[in-house]
């Protein structure tokens, strides 16, 4: 009797794991029937009931038949949730929606692993061959996704000049002169090296002289960054992961929602962190001190407050390895050079970006300032971690990776989280909190590492399900974040007729005339000595005005009867498009 209530009870679960399968299948059918949005209050009586409640019965009945006889339920329920998942994600997902239904999988995955224990566990091991085919296919299919929606950003005039513009033109220079010059930055000629010192701009150099085009600085930018699965693949196979897992975390990293994010905010040197950081922990791993210091070097050359991630490198590995003298050589170059770095700024340049601390130094602060907050006033630097924009990134960066980073009871590693505290959490500076921009980068070398590290030490169900519970985070993120991304894809689709005849007008002004321009137009004309943003303070020869009324381009009142008032001509005009002005004095 006892087994008969505990089969009972087993094969109620599965018929209500099915229903619920089948209720998310058939609501999925549903929006393919109706023409009004789910998200409109009008869906729920535009959508038609009968359709519904056939697919629901039919689903329902013939899952839950199969279910008797195969452990069907289980992946059905999964498989269906995923689905309702993303497609709810993607047409308007949030922060708590995107938390709830990371909760959902939670329970999902317990249920499966449950019901099926060897869930997920391939049933021949993976050839060396096999294994680098899986991978490269992969990330060429994720690449050229990527690429043909970066591109679509650039050539439908939706890169701004902050700060694609200002990159634009400062490798114009470098091209020319070999300095880092820019006009459009502070309003005037100067070395972009006074505002961060970047010299690693210089590895992106060949390539754009040999092919000069501000296109040509994205795609070397994604090649630098898929390069990283190089050595995150020599890392997970040093530390004796299997090749399965090794393909599971390269799939991870191509597709880690903060990577994909920051490109969609065009080209910067933060973003070379990511591949430079995953070299450094290969070699440090293989004691190839010479190539640890070779890119540790370029690490930090990346910008001036790079020295903060191989400092808590040189950090982790004093505390967590047995040979502690290249670690503390790394910390004393790392420490030295941030100082230097922010004396050159000091002293040369327009200062280090110390304000983005405000909110814990106010505007005049130094870092000795943010050390005595953080040592005397504890509960001011915890409410400020804990905001919900701050809580939402925690999310965004880890829950695509399982949470694995923080799975370690060695407690050394979590040396490899501070950057992230001192760096995205602490300052009040939006764009250091989003995945959307380029702050990401460095942090997220120290979480797949931190993956790679911690992955060995769970076993069986547990590893599977935290890798499961990744990949659904991951796709789930994806979606929600996909709108925004696609929308360039859309956007150079339908007015590719505005976007060619843009392109034909801006070639009208010559090379060596000087420009103020709107900010979207300023990357297309950046091969030139003098560009200007359109509020710049200086004169210029000709102006490009921006007025396409679905970019917003216009600013306080600057319009073309703005310049006819100050002596300039009208030389082209399109309405709802542009208006190029020629100076007449």
């Amino acid at each position: 009797m006892k087994r008969i209530k505990q089969l009972s009870a087993t094969q109620i679960g599965d018929a209500a794991a099915c229903a619920i399968g089948a209720w998310c299948i058939s609501a999925l059918f549903l929006t393919l029937l109706t023409a009004v949005s789910p998200t409109n209050t009008a869906y729920a009586s535009e959508a038609p009931l009968l359709p519904f409640f056939i697919c629901f019965l039919v689903l329902w009945g013939v899952t839950a038949y199969l279910s008797l006889r195969l452990p069907l339920a289980p992946p059905f329920l999964f498989a269906s949730l995923l689905l309702y998942g993303c497609a709810a994600l993607y047409r308007k997902g949030d922060f708590y929606i995107y938390l709830v239904i990371a909760f959902v999988f939670v329970i999902s995955i317990v249920y499966l692993l449950n019901r099926v224990p060897d869930f997920g566990e391939l049933p021949i091991r993976l050839s060396r061959g096999w294994m680098i085919g899986l991978i490269i296919s992969v990330g060429a299919v994720i690449f050229l996704g990527l690429i043909t929606l970066l591109l679509c950003r650039y050539y439908s005039y939706s890169s701004p000049c902050y700060d694609f513009g200002i990159f634009s033109q400062m490798f114009y220079y470098m091209a020319e002169t070999g300095e880092p010059l820019t006009t459009c930055e502070r309003d005037g000629l100067l070395s972009h090296f006074a505002v961060h010192v970047s010299p690693i701009f210089y590895l992106y150099l060949p390539f754009y002289a040999m092919i000069p085009s501000p296109a040509t600085l994205i795609v070397v930018q994604a090649i630098f960054l898929f390069s990283g699965v190089v050595p995150l693949v020599l890392l997970a196979r040093r530390l004796s992961l299997s090749r399965a897992l090794t393909v599971v975390l390269a799939v991870l990293y191509f597709a880690y929602p903060a990577m994909i994010g920051g490109c969609f905010y065009d080209l910067h040197e933060n973003k070379l962190l990511l591949p430079l950081l995953l070299w450094v922990f290969y070699f440090l791993e293989t004691k190839c001190y010479p190539a640890v210091y070779l890119f540790a070097g370029l690490v930090l050359l990346v910008k001036e407050d790079a020295p903060i991630y191989m400092a808590f490198v040189a950090l982790y590995w004093l505390a967590a390895r047995p040979r502690k003298r290249h670690a503390f050589a790394l910390l004393i170059l790392s420490v030295l050079y941030f100082i230097g770095a922010v004396w050159y700024l000091e002293t040369y340049g327009d200062g280090a970006m110390f304000g983005r601390y405000q909110n814990l130094i106010g505007q005049t602060g130094t870092p000795i300032d943010l050390l005595r907050t953080a040592l005397l006033t504890p509960s001011l630097v915890l409410r400020e971690l804990l905001d919900e924009e701050k809580l939402a990134f925690l999310a965004y960066m880890l829950l695509p990776l399982g949470l694995l980073p923080v799975m370690t009871k060695r407690l050394s590693r979590l040396i490899l989280l501070l950057p992230m505290v001192l760096i995205n959490l602490m300052p009040d500076y939006y764009y250091q909190h989003n995945i959307g921009y380029q702050y990401t980068y460095g942090v997220a070398a120290m979480l797949f590492y931190l993956c790679i590290l911690n992955l060995p030490e769970l076993k069986g169900k547990l590893r599977r399900g935290i890798l499961l519970f990744a990949i659904c985070a991951t796709l789930l993120l994806t979606s929600m974040r996909l709108p925004q991304q696609i929308f360039y894809l859309q956007r150079a689709i339908t007015y590719r007729e505005d976007n060619a005849k843009i392109t034909e007008c801006l070639s009208q002004i010559p090379d060596d005339a000087s420009v103020r321009a709107s900010t979207m137009f300023i990357p297309h004309l950046s091969a030139r000595e003098e560009l200007y943003v359109i509020e710049s303070l200086h004169d210029s020869e000709f102006v490009a005005l921006d007025l396409r009324p679905y970019v917003n381009a216009h600013v306080n009142g600057i319009t073309v009867e703005y310049f006819e008032a100050r002596g300039y001509r009208v030389l082209l005009y399109e309405e709802d498009l542009l208006a190029i002005l020629q100076a007449t004095g």
